[in-house]
């Protein structure tokens, strides 16, 4: 194709481009206008599925990042855990393994690409349920010594005779929800949620794909993540979360659908003794072309000295920024 073919290619794409944008525009407008607080999760789930089918421009230049120009219509569901359900503990389990695996369905079972992949990967997590103890049922269980064991919650069995942890771990046709790339999984036994990272130190793993078996080696700054095994009356709120790891540089030869994103699935209490909204801040994948990059901004040693810290927190956190709705 020559120069002129090229250029009129170009005007065509963006063409199309700006037609889908403007549709997509008028629809958004639309559920703004005519939908309740009782289609919050249709509004959600389709604000996913349309960002899911919008072109990412695989430069990572901010312009061209169209998925990121239409935020995700995703309030967090708040959960209401009563008395009632602490009496019957496999009830109060339920729900929250339920909101685990809607949350999980969601996003496609992790195999829907909703985030823009940017020039250097980014993380973006999504609050999707709160799970709220009426202080009713905080009395209850505190009184009575009810244990919610959230691990134990998994094992239970959904309606289709599968348990809630394996429909997590095996229903993405791409990765598992709990064990990330396939091959950092998540340890379920934790007293809290934590990401234990260290400074100017990683392990290298082999993220896989187990939809089309491609490979891509990370180097890790965490490989130790933990998730509370039970929830703890005292800590707060019990907050499912979807997280995705995105960037072009995840790429592998010819292969395009790993290198867009990693998702994963995590919870967390938002009153435990380690602030959760801080550790998720902790770094989770190490990149080397991100921190060579704040490198090569420096003007001389000393200032290197000074920003140590800054240039290896170029990596990747568990969560670099959230979207969504708080509910």
């Amino acid at each position: 194709m020559d120069k002129k073919g090229d250029y009129m290619y170009g005007i065509l794409l963006y063409l199309i481009l700006g037609v889908l944008v403007l549709a997509i525009s008028i629809f958004f407008i639309y559920q703004e206008f005519w939908v309740g607080d009782e289609g919050d999760k249709e509004v959600c789930w389709q604000s996913v599925q349309l960002r899911a089918t919008l072109p990412d421009s695989g430069l990572g230049a901010d312009e061209l990042e169209f998925k990121s120009s239409f935020p995700l219509k995703c309030k967090t569901m708040v959960v209401e855990v009563s008395e009632a359900d602490v009496r019957n503990v496999k009830v109060a389990q339920e729900k929250i393994a339920e909101s685990m695996a809607e949350c999980w369905n969601l996003y496609g079972n992790g195999d829907l690409n909703v985030f823009p992949a940017k020039f250097f990967k980014s993380s973006v997590c999504v609050p999707c349920a709160r799970i709220h103890f009426t202080d009713e049922a905080k009395k209850y269980a505190r009184d009575n010594k009810v244990e919610i064991n959230i691990k134990d919650a998994l094992d239970l069995k959904m309606k289709e005779g599968f348990t809630y942890y394996s429909y997590l771990q095996d229903s993405g046709k791409s990765f598992s929800a709990l064990n990330f790339g396939n091959a950092v999984p998540f340890n379920l036994n934790g007293e809290d949620f934590s990401v234990e990272s260290k400074k100017w130190d990683w392990a290298s793993v082999d993220l896989v794909n187990r939809a089309n078996g491609v490979t891509f080696e990370a180097k890790m700054s965490s490989i130790n993540v933990s998730l509370p095994e039970r929830f703890n009356i005292d800590e707060g709120d019990l907050m499912i979360n979807y997280g995705v790891v995105a960037g072009i540089q995840l790429v592998v030869g010819e292969s395009k659908g790993f290198g867009e994103y990693v998702p994963y699935l995590f919870y967390f209490q938002s009153g435990q003794k380690d602030d959760s909204f801080k550790e998720v801040q902790n770094n989770f994948i190490f990149s080397p072309s991100a921190s060579f990059w704040e490198f090569l901004q420096l003007k001389n040693w000393i200032e290197y000295e000074k920003r140590v810290d800054e240039i290896e927190s170029a990596s990747v956190g568990f969560c670099d920024e959230w979207e969504g709705i708080p509910g």
